[in-house]
């Protein structure tokens, strides 16, 4: 139950209060920058991060990846993703858990990359942190997908290839809705994962986790299964210099990430892509979360045409309505949303200027369907919207005190710089 104000769409609330701290990394870990989130427990974003007064030197990183590169994959790799060269197979063997996790591995290994960032932290003072993650292949052409905590500001990345490479990368374009990124490497052919369909996940499922845990261990393989789904969390910056952010509809999941395994792949049972790994549960064992590959799949395409990264905005604060929040506010229906702001801090559900108050939406406004489909837990707002482009129209069903009203909105761009 999400009852509450929300933040504008297609951002969220926290559904928890955010905990600003976190846990450094230990002194003998490479660099590690994680972030926490406010659940029932601590949560921290799993990227491996060092600070200090200074520029952070190479040495500093130990046995990272910036002095030893990412294992060779020498296994065969399978053609099903259609971008990686033919390789002969070994002969059939009887498929167990173990063998099944091994042919992902062998399979989506070699476009698991890992990333080292070099960034600067706007202090009084300034010092500069350096960081490393994961990530993924999503094109052959060297596009890459992975967290926006991990790029930072974007201005020092490097990325090291599964074969051994070290390449420079360019930051494509960040995620303004989700913890997402996509950057580039100059290279070419090179094996790209194949991505999923995150809607056919389901609980139980396995759940194969392959990453730069520490920033010391590029190719790592774990296993566990998929534990829950439309999870919601609230990250906050590990400094306390941006505001909570949340994050929705991911999935949680047992196999083990730690810092360092920010950006990098989840897998399903096929060897596809269906999220990519994003906070750990500090404190607490089998607790991760990653993003489905479907809230991804919308900047895949916009940067693969030469587009900016731009997400579809509502301009609304609304809480999503069931038979426990229809009971408890006197609601008229027990599905939908309620247009419904924040007195206490003086938001009001409609943001002055946006899609939605230009659309004349009202505060109290109660949205029951969209372009006719009824507006459920089944079929959610936001994830009903994300099937669109900035400038598209939609047309709402919508209850105001005893009328029903129809109401079309054409949808903005969402800002970079929206409140979390």
């Amino acid at each position: 139950m999400n009852d509450g104000p929300q933040t504008p769409f297609p951002s969220h609330a926290p559904s928890a209060p955010p905990n600003a701290q976190r846990v450094p990394p230990a002194p003998s870990s490479p660099p590690s920058r994680s972030r926490r989130v406010g659940l029932t427990a601590v949560v921290a974003l799993c990227l491996a991060s060092a600070v200090g007064g200074g520029v952070v030197t190479a040495g500093a990183l130990g046995g990272g990846p910036a002095a030893a590169s990412p294992a060779r994959v020498t296994a065969a790799i399978d053609q099903a993703s259609g971008t990686a060269p033919a390789i002969a197979a070994k002969p059939a063997a009887q498929t167990t858990p173990t063998s099944l996790v091994s042919d992902i591995a062998r399979k989506v290994g070699p476009a698991v990359v890992a990333i080292v960032t070099n960034s600067t932290v706007p202090t009084s003072t300034g010092f500069s942190m350096t960081g490393a993650g994961s990530g993924v292949i999503v094109d052959p052409s060297g596009l890459i997908l992975t967290n926006r905590h991990v790029v930072g500001d974007g201005l020092d990345l490097t990325v090291y290839l599964a074969d051994g490479r070290e390449l420079p990368g360019t930051l494509e374009g960040v995620d303004t809705l989700t913890d997402l990124a996509l950057l580039r490497v100059d290279a070419s052919d090179l094996p790209a994962a194949t991505l999923g369909e995150s809607s056919t996940v389901e609980v139980g499922g396995l759940a194969v986790a392959i990453g730069n845990p520490e920033g010391d261990l590029p190719g790592s393989v774990t296993a566990g299964i998929v534990s829950a789904l439309e999870r919601q969390i609230v990250v906050s910056d590990q400094y306390g210099m941006n505001a909570p952010e949340s994050l929705r509809h991911l999935i949680q999941h047992d196999a083990a990430i730690n810092p360092g395994n920010s950006g990098g792949p989840l897998v399903g049972s096929d060897g596809s892509v269906i999220a990519i790994n994003t906070a750990m549960a500090g404190g607490s064992q089998g607790i991760g979360f990653a993003i489905p590959i479907d809230l991804a799949k919308p900047i895949i395409k916009q940067v693969l045409a030469g587009e900016p990264i731009r997400r579809p905005y509502f301009g609304i604060y609304f809480t999503e309505i069931d038979a426990q929040v229809a009971q408890d506010q006197g609601l008229p229906v027990d599905s939908g949303v309620l247009v419904k702001g924040d007195a206490a801090v003086g938001q009001p559900g409609v943001i002055g200027g946006g899609p939605a108050d230009k659309a004349g939406l009202q505060e109290g406004d109660i949205l029951t369907a969209i372009d006719g489909q009824p507006i459920d837990a089944t079929h959610q707002l936001d994830v009903s919207l994300l099937q669109h482009e900035p400038g598209d129209q939609v047309k709402l069903s919508v209850l105001r005190g005893d009328q029903t009203l129809k109401v079309k909105v054409t949808l903005g761009v969402r800002p970079a710089d929206i409140a979390q």
